[in-house]
C-alpha cells in the first residue's frame, strides 16, 4: 500500500473526486427543489453537466446503441474537468450520452461552426437591408 492508496486499493484523487461529485450533485438536486437556495449558478451548472456525463455509453451496451463504450480513465479525467470549469462553455445537452470530453469538444465543433456561420449569413442579410450598421 503507497501513500496514493487506501486500505481497500483505491487512489485517494479518485476517492476525492466521487466526493466532490456527489457533494456536486447533491447541491445541484437541492437547488432544483428549492430554487431560492441555488446562489451561485455556475456549480449548480457545472453539476447538472456531471449528472449527464455520468450517462456514458457503456461497453456492455453497444450491440445495442450501436455506440462505442467509453473507458473509466477517461470519464474519471472528464468528471474532474466539468467540476473544475475548463468545459463551462459546453451545453449540458451536448455532453449527455456522448462519451469521453474530446468526443464531446468533436460533435459541438461542427455545430458551433454552424451557428456562426448561419449568424454571419443573417448579419450580412441584416446589414443589406440597412437594418444594421
Amino acid at each position: 500500500m503507497t501513500a496514493t492508496t487506501d486500505s481497500r486499493g483505491r487512489r485517494a484523487g479518485d476517492v476525492a473526486l466521487a466526493r466532490a461529485a456527489r457533494d456536486a450533485i447533491a447541491a445541484a438536486q437541492m437547488a432544483e427543489n428549492h430554487p431560492e437556495l441555488a446562489r451561485d449558478p455556475v456549480p449548480i451548472d457545472r453539476a447538472r453537466k456531471l449528472r449527464a456525463f455520468f450517462f456514458q455509453p457503456c461497453f456492455v451496451a453497444e450491440p445495442f446503441t450501436k455506440r462505442p463504450g467509453s473507458h473509466v480513465t477517461r470519464a474519471l479525467r472528464g468528471s474532474g474537468e466539468i467540476l473544475e470549469g475548463p468545459h463551462d462553455d459546453l451545453p449540458v445537452e451536448a455532453i449527455c450520452f456522448t462519451g469521453s470530453i474530446r468526443e464531446i469538444h468533436r460533435v459541438v465543433r461542427p455545430t458551433r461552426a454552424a451557428i456562426v456561420t448561419e449568424r454571419s449569413c443573417s448579419l450580412r442579410r441584416c446589414r443589406a437591408v440597412g437594418a444594421v450598421e
